[in-house]
């Protein structure tokens, strides 16, 4: 997997924050929807998954999962370094 740069994310209509990592929201979905997540730093992250249903997964640092997003969740969310792969 390559990693994407902040303005290619917003070029293709992911929403990241000003350091890059995605942006987060407990009721807007993704502009896009997201194959893979990674996080610099553990914790829980909170995804709403194709299928709509929401779930909250443990994250070790620096950790790469392959999990389809529409939406991760800033409640029950505590990683932090969020980045998502399209």
């Amino acid at each position: 997997m390559s990693r994407s740069t902040a303005k290619e994310l917003t070029a293709i209509g992911v929403v990241t924050t000003t350091d890059g990592t995605l942006m987060q929201s407990d009721s807007v979905n993704l502009a896009m929807s997201i194959r893979a997540i990674r996080v610099t730093a553990a914790g829980a992250v909170k995804i709403t998954g194709y299928d709509g249903v929401a779930a909250t997964l443990a994250f070790s640092d620096g950790e790469t999962r392959n999990v389809g997003a529409v939406r991760v969740w800033v409640t029950g969310t505590t990683a932090t370094g969020i980045e998502g792969m399209i």
